[in-house]
């Protein structure tokens, strides 16, 4: 269930559609994300905070439960799911101090598969 809502999120974000049916779908999105964000892997948050970023969807109750998440796995995250939800966060505005934090305190050189366009979007 987690990978088809990040999939769906994802799908609606790289078709470029803001109308009312891609806006609605990302509202059904994120309303069964809520219910469970805990199964989702680290892949599936950066998919889909990537996605609410993408569209300019300021969905604060999904990006707030992403962070949290996020900052729970935080030892699972690679470079990537990390560089997409902080981008994600940043992009739309969303403060989230403990994820923030918890990144400031890493060194760089620790985290799976940072490159150097994953370490641009998280500096």
């Amino acid at each position: 269930v987690a990978q088809d809502l990040s999939s769906l999120a994802w799908a609606v974000a790289t078709a470029r559609q803001r109308d009312s049916v891609a806006l609605n779908l990302l509202s059904q999105v994120s309303i069964e994300s809520l219910k469970t964000l805990h199964s989702f892997i680290p892949q599936d948050l950066a998919m889909c905070a990537w996605a609410f970023a993408k569209v300019a969807a300021r969905d604060h109750p999904l990006l707030r439960g992403i962070a949290d998440e996020a900052l729970e796995k935080f030892s699972e995250l690679n470079g990537q799911n990390l560089s997409n939800i902080v981008w994600s966060l940043a992009t739309i505005r969303e403060h989230h101090d403990p994820l923030m934090n918890a990144v400031s305190r890493t060194r760089a050189d620790t985290i799976q598969g940072l490159a150097a366009q994953e370490f641009s979007n998280i500096a």
